[in-house]
C-alpha cells in the first residue's frame, strides 16, 4: 500500500509535501471510498462531489459516515443500536414545571438551544416524558406504556 493511501512512514524518509497535504486533506476526491481499495480502520475519506466525510472503523463492513455540525442536513443515519440516555428523577411533578425542568437540566431553554432533547422518567409518579427545547421554552411529550 502506498503512502497516500495510508501506509506508515519510515524514519527520516523524504516525501514530498504535497503528499502529506493530499493525506492532510483527508484523500479528497470525487469516488474516495471505491479509490480507496487498502483502506484499514481510522482512515477518513472526503467526497468531492457531496462533501461528505466517511471513515473506517475497525467492525465496518463499509464506509461509515461522519455526521457533520454544518454539512449533514442531507444525512440519513442508520443505527443498528442505539442507546439514548435517560434521567430518573424525584425532583419534577406530573407534569413538569418550567422551573423543575430548569433545576433538573442546570439551564433554561434559551441556553440549551432549540433541538436540544432528554428523556425524563418521573420514578414518583412513573411517567416518562420527552423533553425538549424549542429555543425559548420546554416543551414535552408523555409516553404512555404499551398494552
Amino acid at each position: 500500500m502506498p503512502y497516500k493511501e495510508g501506509a506508515d512512514l519510515g524514519l527520516n524518509f523524504m516525501y514530498p509535501y504535497q503528499h502529506f497535504n493530499r493525506m492532510k486533506n483527508n484523500w479528497r476526491r470525487s469516488g474516495a471510498m471505491a479509490f480507496m481499495t487498502s483502506a484499514v480502520p481510522g482512515m477518513i475519506v472526503s467526497e468531492a462531489d457531496d462533501d461528505r466525510l466517511w471513515h473506517r472503523t475497525g467492525d465496518s463492513l463499509i464506509w461509515d459516515e461522519i455526521l457533520q455540525a454544518v454539512e449533514s442536513y442531507n444525512a440519513e443515519p442508520i443505527f443498528s443500536a442505539l442507546q439514548l440516555d435517560v434521567i430518573e428523577t424525584d425532583t419534577i411533578s406530573d407534569p413538569p414545571t418550567d422551573a423543575e425542568l430548569d433545576a433538573l437540566f442546570g439551564g433554561t431553554p434559551a441556553e440549551a438551544g432549540a433541538g436540544w432533547h432528554k428523556f425524563v422518567r418521573n420514578i414518583i409518579y412513573g411517567n416518562n416524558y420527552l423533553i425538549w427545547s424549542d429555543g425559548s421554552a420546554w416543551i414535552y411529550a408523555e409516553g404512555t406504556a404499551a398494552l
